[in-house]
């Protein structure tokens, strides 16, 4: 057993892939891959997909520290930036993610995944074609790190 966010890292990206007509990729679109690339309808919108970006752990701040620092607990992040070429298509999966992820508990190592206020927002790029709509959702969770 090490110091790992592995395992729950990869939950989490098994949870957000039940999402229905929906890419979930883990960090970056895989451009390299031949024939990856996010996918459009008919008029040559952006279909929505998903970037899962994972940070930390870093030491929780309440943990006391008595068995030594590999058992403390810690806190883990994601960002999950949805991804679409129209703004409603983007709050729509935005929303099916935050169901998805706020309240669950990825493993027995971890704590409920919640969301990680005032750090999410929406941007858009509507000077170039295609327009591309996106939303960034921040999550944080406790972890024993023990997978």
């Amino acid at each position: 057993m090490g110091l790992s966010t592995y395992a729950t890292e990869n939950a989490i990206l098994a949870r957000l892939k039940t999402i229905p007509h929906v890419d979930i990729y883990d960090d970056e679109v895989p451009y390299e891959d031949p024939g990856v690339v996010p996918k459009k309808d008919a008029n040559g919108t952006i279909l929505p997909y998903v970037n899962v970006y994972f940070g930390g752990p870093r030491e929780a701040a309440d943990d006391k520290g008595l068995c030594g620092p590999q058992y403390n607990g810690t806190v883990a992040y994601l960002t999950v930036q949805v991804n679409g070429g129209t703004s409603e298509m983007v709050r729509r999966v935005k929303d099916l993610v935050t169901n998805k992820l706020v309240g669950w508990v990825p493993d027995s190592n971890s704590g409920y995944l919640k969301l990680e206020g005032s750090v999410s927002y929406r941007k858009a790029s509507t000077t170039t074609i295609p327009k591309m709509y996106v939303y960034e959702i921040a999550f944080s969770y406790r972890s024993n790190m023990s997978n």
